[in-house]
C-alpha cells in the first residue's frame, strides 16, 4: 500500500510544483515546497537534502537533491524532472507490427507499423503521461469543487472537465451538452444554501 501512496504522493508533488511555477503570485512556489518538502521528514544523516524515494522500496537507490546553493525555481524544477524520469526507467520506444483487419482487404504491409511504448509496470505510463503535461506547458489547475488537478482547456474553467462518457452522451443527443459533474455539484449546493 505504501508504493501506491508514494506514487500518488509524487504525482500530486510534481503537479503541484508545476502549478506553483506557472503562477503569477510571487510566493505560490515558496509556498508549494514548504508544503511538499514538510511532508517528508528529512534524513538525520543527511539533513540538507531531500529524501524523495525513502517510500519506494524497490528503487536500489536513494535519490535526493542538495537545498544548499538552488533558486527554489531550480528545486522545484530538479523535483519535477528527476521524479518523472526515475519513474520512466523501465519504458522504451517500440515498433509494433499491427496484424490485418479480418474481412478488410490487406493494406500496405508498412501501414502496419505502429509506434508505441513498452514498460514494466503500468504506473509507468502514469508517469508518461505526467511527462507530458509538464512539457506541453498547458495550464493546470485544481478544481474548485474536488480539489483535482486537471489540464485547462481553457483560462475560465474552474472544475474538472466532463467525463469521455458525458462527451459521447452529449454526441449522440442523451444529453443537451457535456458538463463537468464538480461544476453541476457545485451550482446545486451554492442554489441549495
Amino acid at each position: 500500500l505504501s508504493f501506491i501512496w508514494g506514487h500518488a504522493y509524487t504525482v500530486r508533488n510534481v503537479l503541484t510544483l508545476f502549478k506553483a511555477l506557472q503562477s503569477e503570485k510571487p510566493d505560490a512556489l515558496d509556498q508549494a515546497l514548504d508544503e511538499i518538502v514538510s511532508l517528508r521528514p528529512f534524513t538525520k544523516d543527511a539533513l540538507n537534502t531531500y529524501p524523495s524515494w525513502l517510500w519506494m522500496a524497490r528503487s536500489r537507490e536513494i535519490i535526493s537533491f542538495e537545498l544548499l546553493d538552488q533558486t527554489p525555481e531550480e528545486f522545484a524544477l530538479k523535483i519535477i524532472s528527476n521524479s518523472i524520469a526515475k519513474n520512466l526507467e523501465g519504458t522504451c520506444p517500440a515498433i509494433k507490427i499491427e496484424p490485418d483487419a479480418p474481412g478488410q482487404p490487406p493494406t500496405s504491409p508498412l501501414s502496419r507499423l505502429r509506434f508505441s511504448f513498452r514498460w514494466n509496470a503500468l504506473v509507468e505510463v502514469v508517469y508518461w503521461h505526467l511527462a507530458g503535461v509538464v512539457t506541453r506547458g498547458r495550464h493546470i489547475s485544481r478544481c474548485k469543487e474536488c480539489g483535482g488537478f486537471f489540464e485547462q482547456t481553457d483560462r475560465r474553467q474552474e472544475f474538472c472537465p466532463p467525463s469521455e462518457e458525458e462527451i459521447i452522451q452529449a454526441r449522440q443527443g442523451a444529453r443537451s451538452r457535456a458538463q463537468s459533474r464538480c461544476a453541476l455539484r457545485y451550482r446545486v449546493r451554492r442554489q441549495r444554501q
